[in-house]
């Protein structure tokens, strides 16, 4: 998340015609801070917004962070509308910033099926708002509150509930992935990457990063006890959820296959097939 970094860069900038962005995308490296920490009810059933029950053990979604029909700000109309704000101040950022930032966290919902139950709401007029976007708030801080995190009483309303210091296209659709209630996917269980940890604690635990080993635990090695996406029994090595893996963080003793290497190296900058599948099933607007 800070100089080095790079996570999810690649073609898809320059599709949107943003070249010189994404090469500077994959020269840097970053990292989401968006902690996962496993909670205790997991295994229990729960029911979405449209009834549909689903068995979790797990992985890909937050459960108890999911948002209801009840919340947001069009409470009883079939749509869950989440007001949108940017901080004041330093968390602002450039009038080009927040539309970018605009732009692409509306591509998990724009003209899709999501869009029908799920909507995010740009008005800087709004009375309440659910999510709060501090831009380069703090340096090399890409975070976000998981779902219905961002709404919890012990969250300060003056406070952002989402960092955004790298602003480019992959960074924001993957911190509002946390935003519907998505987490990391590369600590899927199925995923099975090697890691070299002795690597990533030497990399991640000095300057610029400074990151507790427990921390790094909680953002990268740690896995879940399973799947939690209805109808997914699989990792997603193309989900925006993913981190792009540093080569040098995979153990080298641990032959992998040439694709699969590719995959976890090259970084993913779209929303895949599966992270809709799995939000749509999650709203109700997929069986």
């Amino acid at each position: 998340m800070i100089n080095r970094r790079s996570f999810i860069a690649g073609a898809c900038c320059i599709l949107h015609g943003l070249p010189a962005a994404a090469a500077d995308l994959r020269r840097r490296r970053f990292f989401c801070g968006t902690p996962n920490v496993d909670h205790p009810d997991y295994g229990a059933p729960i029911v979405t917004p449209s009834g549909y029950t689903i068995y979790m053990v797990g992985a890909s979604i937050k459960p108890e962070a999911i948002w209801k029909f009840d919340q947001g700000a069009t409470p009883n109309t079939g749509k869950i509308t989440l007001n949108v704000k940017f901080m004041d101040g330093r968390g602002a950022g450039s009038a080009a910033e927040r539309r970018m930032v605009r732009r692409y966290a509306q591509d998990w919902t724009h003209n899709t099926p999501l869009g029908k139950a799920f909507a995010f709401n740009f008005d800087p007029k709004a009375e309440v708002s659910h999510v709060r976007v501090g831009l380069h708030w703090t340096a090399g801080d890409n975070s976000s509150l998981v779902g219905t995190e961002a709404i919890a009483p012990t969250v300060k309303p003056d406070a952002p509930t989402m960092k955004i210091d790298d602003v480019h296209p992959a960074v924001i659709r993957h911190e509002f992935g946390h935003v519907l209630g998505l987490r990391h996917e590369h600590q899927n269980p199925y995923a099975k990457i090697p890691w070299d940890r002795d690597a990533i604690y030497n990399e991640l635990g000095g300057p610029p990063y400074n990151w507790s080993r427990p921390y790094i635990d909680e953002n990268l090695l740690d896995v879940y006890k399973g799947s939690a996406c209805p109808g997914q029994k699989s990792w997603d090595p193309h989900s925006i959820m993913m981190y792009q893996i540093w080569p040098e963080f995979l153990d080298p003793n641990v032959p992998i296959s040439r694709n699969l290497y590719r995959e976890l190296t090259q970084g993913n900058t779209l929303i895949s097939r599966r992270d809709r599948e799995c939000v749509e099933r999650i709203y109700g607007v997929r069986a």
